[in-house]
């Protein structure tokens, strides 16, 4: 299609867009401009017979004869008269309603009986406008209130004329619209014809030049627009082709040297390339994107039997028939831009034996970003594997003989527990016999430190019988409801004594009862534990802190008991050690006594509730000092009857 056609449509195209909503928009304006035109009309003609009412009125008023009944009647008959001798169009009608809503003077649907329609309307408002439907017809009305007498105008407008007016009006601007399309368009026609012709030239010279026809020239033209601008532009453009041709040609030849320099430092690249593949350490290949062979090293020829074999070319499938399906996902990933790699693979061999491989598979691309194919690189670790697995089975021989050393510990302790405990027992009974036959004070004063190392004694048997337990596992818990702060208070009641001698205040801090299930007997072993170290540790005269809580700890509610003294404090690097058996800080081992146990104990119990156990010193917010805090879970399913049982 010739550029004239394409421009004729476009204009016609542009036109009927334009057409559209010029004509939607005046309709729509041509319908407002003829009501407001015969709405001013009517509302006028309202206006002035409401001038008549009030000018007889005024002229009774002025003769002082306005409270004449007789002579009023007389100007309201005048005035009426005037009223219906006023001209108005055919289908407009006036009425006329005295004070009382009566029709004095009749017109057009409205007879003697007022419509409800009209009630309504006037009920509404005193002055106004309406559209009513009266017989079937339209109306519009406008209806006023006289100043005096009360008089009600009302002019109805049949619907009709308005309508009527509106289409003469449209006709006429159609009419008028489609002339001034038509010369627009004429006059668009003959303008875009003048510079189509003139692009038609244009388009023929820039098809020459585009065939190398350099020495042609645009013809110049009088007229200053921007097609004659364009046209100098080209004929610039041409001027400056023809100057920069020899240069061009000598950039080109430089250019294909450079080309020729730079492929055959390419060549040289792809031998140095195949060169280092060639001789690396690991097996490593390099494939195209349908898996043939593009590079290979030697290791690879070798870790896989293909020394002297020619795989350039070939596929790597046809090379290994039997290759998993996994390998062959793995190798689309690849291809699709993802780097995988496994540290340690299987193959089961002809033999029967397994073959240990480390792999890895990423793609490589070409210059312009696209893959080009896979490279893998593989490692036969068989033998580090059967070293690693002969390693393990020695570990584990090692931990099977500790293990059963552990339980021959545990055994002895138990034992020596038990053969111990029933001497100390009868040496403990003897001594306080005979501290009650014996009067001299020097005996009883031997007898009573007999009497105190054999307890000591006897609570380190326990302190070792109760760590073997838990050691071997033996030790159940009897799991039942309890309130820990009363249990908290018992232990405290237990080692009273031991806070007098040491006149050592105990600061508890709680919220109420705190019910929780735990084993009571082994729990309150472990406050009485954690007690008598704050106590044996404190200065005289000090202060112990107690607190319970409770606290949201990933999703589960736990308790937390916590007991802050004023000693010397821990080491921080012994702070976890303290838990081990038979270990002491380096502050507190010498003059302490003790054996290095409730620690341990403490925390195989409380693991035994699947809680933790920790020591901080000092304390958060304290200078010195020490702290002990433990965590249990504080509801767990508790049975309703005593069902457990607890090993010896």
């Amino acid at each position: 299609m010739k550029l004239q056609a394409k421009i004729n449509i476009f204009v016609i195209a542009i036109l009927l867009l334009l057409a559209i909503p010029v004509a939607v928009s005046g309709y729509l304006i041509i319908n407002d401009i003829v009501f407001e035109l015969y709405h001013e009309r009517y509302a006028s003609k309202l206006k002035s017979m409401s001038y008549e009412i009030e000018e007889a009125y005024e002229t009774l008023e002025s003769a002082g004869i306005v409270e004449l009944k007789a002579y009023q009647e007389g100007a309201k008959k005048t005035v009426l008269s005037k009223l219906q001798q006023y001209e108005l169009e055919d289908s407009v009608y006036l009425t006329v309603l005295d004070e009382d809503l009566k029709v004095i003077s009749a017109g057009g649907p409205i007879g003697e009986e007022l419509p409800v329609e009209v009630i309504e309307a006037l009920e509404q408002a005193s002055s106004g406008e309406s559209w009513l439907k009266l017989t079937g017809v339209s109306y519009y009305s406008l209806f006023t209130k006289t100043k005096y007498w009360d008089w009600r105008l009302i002019l109805l407008v049949d619907n009709k004329v308005l309508v009527s007016k509106q289409n003469e009006y449209l006709i006429l601007v159609s009419f008028t619209s489609i002339a001034v399309f038509l010369v627009i368009y004429f006059i668009s026609i003959r303008v875009a014809k003048t510079y189509s012709d003139r692009v038609s030239l244009i388009q023929k010279y820039l098809q020459k030049m585009a065939q190398g026809e350099h020495s042609l020239r645009l013809p110049q033209t009088s007229m200053h627009d921007e097609i004659s601008l364009i046209s100098e532009e080209i004929n610039d453009l041409i001027h400056q082709i023809e100057l920069n041709t020899e240069e061009i040609e000598g950039h080109k030849r430089d250019l294909e040297k450079r080309i020729a320099e730079r492929t055959a430092d390419l060549v040289k690249t792809q031998e140095y390339l195949k060169i280092f593949v060639n001789y690396a350490p690991g097996a490593l290949a390099m494939f195209d994107c349908d898996m043939r062979y593009i590079v290979v090293s030697q290791r690879w020829l070798k870790d896989y039997d293909r020394v002297g074999k020619d795989v350039i070319g070939m596929s790597h499938y046809d090379d290994f028939p039997d290759l998993p399906q996994r390998l062959k996902q793995v190798h689309q990933r690849a291809l699709a831009g993802e780097t995988i790699a496994a540290s340690e693979d299987s193959f089961l061999q002809k033999d029967g034996s397994l073959q240990w491989i480390r792999w890895e598979v990423h793609p490589w691309y070409e210059k312009d970003g696209v893959i080009g194919g896979i490279i893998i690189f593989s490692e036969d670790i068989t033998r580090i594997k059967l070293l690693e697995e002969e390693k393990i089975s020695h570990l584990l021989q090692g931990k099977e003989i500790a293990e059963k050393a552990n339980e021959t510990k545990s055994r002895f302790l138990a034992n020596m527990s038990h053969e111990l405990r029933t001497p100390m027992h009868a040496i403990l009974s003897f001594t306080n016999l005979a501290r009650k036959r014996v009067e001299d004070e020097k005996v009883i004063n031997f007898l009573d430190k007999i009497h105190t190392s054999g307890k000591r004694l006897t609570h380190m048997l326990n302190d070792l019988l109760d760590l073997s337990k838990l050691e071997a596992g033996k030790l159940v818990p009897d799991f039942r409801k309890h309130d820990f702060i009363a249990v908290v208070k018992a232990s405290i009641d237990e080692i009273h004594s031991l806070l007098n001698d040491k006149n050592i205040s105990v600061e508890m801090e709680y919220d109420g009862p705190l019910m929780s299930c735990f084993d009571k007997k082994l729990i309150t072993q472990v406050i009485v534990n954690i007690l008598s170290n704050a106590i044996k540790f404190s200065p005289e005269n000090s202060n112990i802190t107690i607190t319970v809580g409770n606290e949201q700890i990933r999703s589960t509610e736990m308790l937390v008991f916590s007991v802050i003294d004023e000693g010397m404090g821990i080491p921080r690097d012994e702070l976890d050690a303290v838990f081990d058996s038979f270990v002491q800080s380096t502050k507190t081992r010498v003059d302490s006594g003790g054996t290095g146990l409730g620690l341990p104990i403490s925390k195989e119990i409380i693991d035994l509730h699947l809680g933790n156990i920790w020591a901080e010193s000092p304390p958060r917010d304290k200078v010195v000092g020490s702290a002990f805090i433990f965590q249990i879970p504080l509801t767990r399913n508790c049975p309703t009857t005593n069902n457990s049982s607890q090993a010896v």
